[in-house]
C-alpha cells in the first residue's frame, strides 16, 4: 500500500480525538474536528502563501527544465 495515502486520515482522526472534550469535569464542551478543521485551513492558507512565488514559477518553466 501507499504509506503517503494512509497517514493523514490517521493523524486527523488522532488529531480529533485528542482535541475534543467529552468529559463533564471540561469547562467547554467542544468537538475536536471544528478545531482540527480550523486548524488545517490555516495551515492551507498559509501554505499557499509561502509557496505561491515557487509554483508560478514551475508553472513558466518547461517540463524538461524542471
Amino acid at each position: 500500500g501507499n504509506l503517503g495515502g494512509r497517514w493523514p486520515p490517521t493523524a486527523a482522526f488522532f488529531l480529533v480525538d485528542v482535541l475534543s472534550c467529552h468529559e463533564e469535569s471540561c469547562y467547554l464542551q467542544m468537538d475536536g474536528f471544528y478545531t482540527v478543521t480550523i486548524l488545517c485551513t490555516i495551515i492551507g492558507v498559509v501554505w499557499l502563501f509561502v509557496t505561491k512565488q515557487l509554483l508560478k514559477g514551475l508553472q513558466e518553466k518547461e517540463p524538461s527544465e524542471w
